[in-house]
């Protein structure tokens, strides 16, 4: 597991006289930050790979506005969270879940032990 702060502390010490200002440095900083948090390769396999998944199993335009959209993939619980609008589309999901799974499984990178949890989303 890579300690989160000896691994910022290298990162910025590393970027260190490299800015003029400060303003350019948190910038700098911040997106490298970033960077870090969304760098694990099955969420951005799932992001390229979502269109297709969402219309071979939920049916619909691969354009058309989304039933269920995935969130981040927690590593620690082996958990990918998808993101509902509301309770009536929940209850249509559970039926998909299991073929939502089985496809998201099939991709290259996905790890071993995953596991889909159906969430409402808020906002």
């Amino acid at each position: 597991m890579i300690d989160t702060y000896e691994g910022t502390r290298t990162l910025l010490s590393a970027k260190r006289g490299l800015h003029k200002t400060f303003a350019s440095a948190v910038d700098a900083a911040s997106s490298d930050l970033l960077s870090l948090i969304n760098t694990h390769p099955f969420d951005r396999e799932v992001a390229a790979a979502w269109p297709r998944i969402h219309a071979q199993v939920v049916g619909g335009d691969p354009r058309a506005p989304r039933l269920v959209t995935p969130g981040k993939y927690d590593s620690a619980s082996g958990y990918l969270t998808l993101y509902v609008k509301n309770s009536r589309t929940l209850f249509a999901m559970k039926s998909k879940q299991r073929a939502i799974t089985a496809a998201l499984k099939a991709l290259p990178s996905a790890p071993k032990n995953l596991k889909t949890v159906l969430q409402i989303a808020i906002g």
